[in-house]
């Protein structure tokens, strides 16, 4: 999760949510994003309720490796990009 907030920081995302059941370590994700946990909001989420709000204002990319998968750097991202 540390290494997400990370690259969300250098392509200039402004948020990251994760959706996850289980327990996180907060320490544990701020060490391993270096600094980028303070320019990078994160927030953690169980269900995707929150998509339809975020729809209004933000461009939504999902972090998934899959067949289908594209290359992040190759995706045109704004100001207002959410990770999920």
């Amino acid at each position: 999760m540390g290494s997400i907030i990370r690259i969300a920081g250098n392509i200039g995302a402004v948020n990251v949510i994760f959706l996850t059941e289980k327990e996180v370590n907060i320490n544990k994700i701020k060490k391993l994003s270096s600094s980028a946990h303070s320019n990078v909001e994160f927030s953690f989420e169980k269900n995707f309720d929150f998509i339809e709000h975020l729809k209004l204002t933000n461009k939504i990319v999902a972090i998934e490796t899959s067949s289908e998968s594209t290359n992040i750097y190759e995706t045109e991202l704004n100001r207002n990009t959410t990770f999920v």
